[in-house]
């Protein structure tokens, strides 16, 4: 029952919600759309729309009648616009028929335009063709009339006339024409036939044989005035010249004119005369076949006879040339001209002697005649030669620039300049004692006896130089501390005086010296002389140097002994005692102690000797003795490189001196180079420095010849210097003028190639140490071979240039240099002893054996060679040297021994430290060896202190 009354509610209510939806657009509620419709129920919605619609209906009809008469008003309007329509619609189309009408004319009308520029265009064309066929008529009329001025032999006229056909048928275009290229051609032909015959006109006007120089007779060259065409037509030079200019070859014409003169006529007169044929070609003039030519050969080389001739080639162009061509050719020939007697001719007759300057002043006058002669005939407008004259006195000092540079090379490369040469050193000086004090030792060498005991006391100067006390010795006085104090640093160069010394020698702005390094034999001393030399009073000194020849026969003096170094003490200036002449001369040095080999020799168990000491003192002489004059001699090697530099100085500043003071010179343009030749010399030694480094390389002596030469050399280029600048009043010739700056420089470069001679041996000692690596395990093969054969290296090297440098180096210097190298080997060897941390009993023999080897090479420091009975000078110049020895001592000694060495004083080179090193060592730990240690460390070195 429910359900029935479901569908037919829903059958209604569908129907409702439909009209509900097709009217108001309402959606039905969630239960009507959710209801089923059964089919029954369709028709009954159907019907309920068809009465819808009806109604609807209905209601638009009534509506309708309501509005009927606005309804027919609107159709009337509605007919109204349809019939505007109608027309507008007939009005577009009659538009459109208009324009197409329109597109028919304007098309009528481009095609008339474009037949009207079509006729234009004819019409210009009619009448450029015209103008082109006059033109053409103009054109070919002037190159008829070309042909005719060539016949003429009018040339700048046809040349002319062709340009300006050639620039009207440019002007003219129209390339594409036949008949205008054909015009072209034409004009081209034409053209080149005017060339053609211009050029053989000048051919023909200037000409030359080509032949520069051979036989009695030379070149020629031709200049005529008129010459005549292949067609027998006459033609002035002028108008060939013209023509050439208007072509534009005149340039090229004149440039190949002055070529042909200056190769067939100046260049065989500027030509220097070589070889034996010291002749000059002279010149004839044909004025007839309008030629000139060489014609001879003369033997005047005078500057008179060249500019003579040149005054006849410059005058014969001069009547022979156009004279429009005289101004471009001058504009070329006289600048060429001119340099080349600047250049070539006039640097030859510079002389170098003054005797020539009277010649040279002709050939200045000869010169600046010419210059005034070009000046006249309008050649020229510049002063080049006149400047050239002006500058005489700058030229000629260029010259001897150059010569002298050149001299200084010849001098380098002349056979047989590093012979050996020698050469004697004297030094005399003044010796005056004082009372109450002890005097030098110069004051001792006037007697026999007084020299023996100057040889008995020098082992006690020796010992007391070292540090070494006598055998069981207390402790010394004062007055002997300070007396062995200053032996000592008269003899031996501390630390301070090395330092003093380099800068002496200007080494310390080129070279990183050692400190500990020994100077040169040259170092300076001042300070030294200062402690040695007080409580007397110097009277003066005197220099002389000569050659060793005559005098080797004489037997040598007491006082003229050849005994080292000798420092001077110059109280006239700091930088004069800073930098000494030559090698100073040092006194005789005392024996030194006991040679510690002595020592060494013996049985362990043997105590070993400490060095002689002479308890002798020197004689001390008695107040107001007279003064005694000591000479000290010595030679030294120098090549002859010294006497050709002095030479070379000396010629310059004698004529430095006679253009100063020669009236015959004072008054030469030349004179004003005086005082610039005072700048030569310095050129010169800078010269011998430059060239000296790449000269001196032959061989292992070269470098110590170059030190012997450079102070040689600072030696005479100061004496040369003061003499050539003195004059009779005492009055110095030249102001402010000096060398002693210049021969500073080549002292100070010789000890710079001494100072790094010295240190490349030294390297190469180092070297040869380096081998035996620190000496570790110097008793084990293969360590063992290697250490023996570093040492026979050293000495072997040693020897080798104790045997090239004792023919050159005076004794004194060639003793410091093997000492200072002895020393640079010493150092190493010590060094490296004292880095071994443990030295076994074989290790210890072995080093000392070692040792023993390298202290053969004091016999190189004997006094007299092969002397063994005089005691080794060593010790003075290896500052080192004890230190060594007593070093191969204390390898082989016991521990008594080396305790009775040191109450001794006999190590006193060493420090308490190194002592210490050393026995800890060589000795095993045991309760000896730490009393020996105390011993050292607390008892004082030369005194035996009881109950230690």
């Amino acid at each position: 029952m429910a359900a029935r009354r479901k569908n037919t509610t829903t059958s209604k209510e569908v129907a409702n919600a439909l009209l509900a939806n097709l009217l108001h657009g309402e959606f039905p509620d969630e239960d009507l759309s959710q209801a089923e419709l059964a089919a029954e129920g369709i028709p009954g919605v159907v019907e309920v729309l068809e009465r819808a619609i009806g109604g609807v209906k209905e209601e638009i009809r009534k509506i309708s009648l309501a509005n009927k008469a606005g309804i027919d008003s609107w159709v009337a309007v509605a007919e109204t616009v349809n019939g505007d329509v109608s027309k507008a619609s007939e009005r577009a189309r009659d538009i459109v028929r208009m324009e197409e009408e329109e597109k028919t004319l304007e098309q009528k009308t481009y095609d008339a335009q474009a037949y009207h520029k079509f006729l234009l265009t004819e019409i210009k064309f009619t009448q450029a063709l015209a103008s082109i066929l006059g033109s053409l008529q103009l054109i070919n009329g002037t190159l008829d009339q070309v042909s005719i001025f060539l016949r003429e032999g009018e040339l700048g006229v046809a040349v002319a006339q062709v340009q300006a056909a050639e620039h009207a048928l440019g002007n003219l275009g129209h390339a594409g024409i036949v008949v205008v290229g054909l015009m072209k051609e034409r004009v081209c032909t034409l053209k080149r036939q005017v060339i053609e015959i211009v050029e053989d006109c000048w051919a023909k006007m200037v000409s030359s044989s080509g032949k520069e120089r051979g036989g009695p007779e030379g070149g020629w060259v031709r200049v005529l005035k008129e010459v005549k065409t292949s067609e027998g037509v006459v033609v002035r030079g002028e108008l060939v010249v013209e023509a050439l200019e208007a072509l534009g070859l005149l340039k090229s014409k004149v440039d190949g004119m002055h070529q042909m003169i200056d190769k067939v006529l100046i260049g065989p007169r500027l030509e220097v005369p070589k070889g034996g044929r010291m002749e000059v070609p002279g010149f004839r003039v044909e004025e007839g076949e309008g030629k000139i030519g060489i014609g001879g050969w003369s033997r005047d080389l005078s500057a008179a006879h060249l500019y003579s001739d040149l005054h006849t080639i410059i005058t014969f162009l001069k009547t022979r040339l156009p004279k429009s061509l005289q101004k471009p050719f001058s504009r070329i020939f006289t600048p060429s001209l001119d340099t080349r007697l600047i250049s070539q001719y006039l640097p030859t007759m510079i002389p170098s002697a003054l005797s020539a300057l009277p010649q040279f002043q002709e050939v200045l006058k000869k010169t600046s005649e010419f210059e005034e002669f070009l000046q006249g005939i309008g050649w020229t407008l510049e002063l080049d030669l006149q400047d050239w004259v002006e500058r005489a006195a700058r030229v000629w000092l260029a010259k001897r620039r150059e010569d002298v540079l050149e001299a200084t090379r010849r001098a380098f490369v002349r056979q047989g300049w590093m012979e050996g040469k020698l050469v004697e050193r004297c030094e005399t000086k003044t010796a005056e004692g004082e009372g109450g004090s002890e005097s030098s030792w110069e004051q001792s060498w006037s007697d026999e006896e007084e020299e023996e005991e100057e040889e008995e006391g020098g082992g006690k100067q020796q010992q007391e130089e070292k540090g070494k006390k006598d055998e069981g010795g207390g402790i010394k006085e004062k007055a002997k501390e300070k007396e062995k104090e200053e032996l000592k640093s008269s003899l031996l160069l501390s630390g301070d005086e090395e330092e003093e010394d380099a800068s002496g020698w200007g080494l310390d702005e080129d070279l990183d010296l050692d400190v500990d390094e020994p100077p040169p034999p040259e170092a300076s001393e001042s300070e030294e002389k200062k402690e040695e030399e007080k409580g007397e009073e110097k009277e003066g000194e005197k220099e002389k140097v000569k050659e060793a020849e005559g005098d080797d026969d004489a037997p040598p003096q007491i006082d003229e002994m050849d005994w080292g170094e000798w420092g001077d003490d110059d109280n006239t200036s700091d930088a004069a005692s800073l930098k000494p002449e030559t090698a100073p001369i040092i006194p005789p040095p005392p024996p030194p102690a006991e040679k510690p080999q002595e020592l060494v020799k013996k049985p362990q168990n043997i105590t070993p000797k400490a060095p002689a000491t002479s308890t002798k003192r020197r004689k001390k002489p008695t107040p107001g003795s007279s003064p005694k004059k000591v000479s000290l001699k010595e030679t030294y090697t120098i090549t002859g490189m010294p006497d050709s530099i002095i030479s070379i100085i000396k010629h310059l500043l004698e004529d430095a001196v006679q253009l100063s003071t020669n009236p015959k010179y004072t008054s030469t343009p030349i004179a004003p180079a005086a005082k610039e030749m005072l700048s030569l010399p310095r050129l010169v030694l800078a010269a011998y420095r430059a060239l000296a480094p790449i000269y001196y390389s032959v061989d292992l002596s070269s470098k110590m010849y170059l030190y012997n030469d450079c102070m040689r050399m600072e030696e005479l280029v100061k004496q040369v210097a003061a003499a050539s600048n003195a004059s009779p009043g005492g009055k110095k010739l030249f102001e402010r003028f000096t060398l002693e700056k210049e021969a500073g420089e080549v002292g100070a470069f010789g000890k710079r190639s001494y100072s790094r001679e010295l240190e490349a041996q030294r390297t190469i000692l180092r070297d040869y140490l380096d081998g035996t690596q620190g000496l570790v395990a110097c008793t084990e093969y293969p360590q063992s071979e290697t250490c023996e054969a570093a040492v026979k290296a050293v000495v072997d090297r040693v020897r080798l240039l104790n045997e090239k440098w004792k023919g050159v180096l005076s004794k004194s210097a060639l003793w410091q240099a093997l000492g200072s190298l002895l020393g640079t080997v010493c150092g190493k060897w010590i060094s490296d002893v004292g880095d071994l941390g443990d030295i076994s009993d074989p290790e210890s023999r072995k080093l000392a054996g070692l040792m023993a080897q390298i202290g053969q090479l004091e016999e190189l420091f004997l006094p007299q060679a092969g002397d063994s009975t005089v005691v080794p000078c060593t010790a003075v110049y290896c500052g080192n040297w004890l230190k060594f020895r007593y070093l191969e001592s204390i390898l082989e000694c016991t521990m008594v021994e080396l305790l009775e060495m040191y109450d001794n004083g006999q190590l006193e080179e060493f420090e308490k430290e190194e002592l210490e090193e050393l026995v800890r060592a060589l000795f095993a730990d045991t309760d000896n060896r730490r009393r020996c240690l105390e011993r050292i460390r607390r008892g004082p070195m030369g005194v035996r202190v009881p109950g230690l």
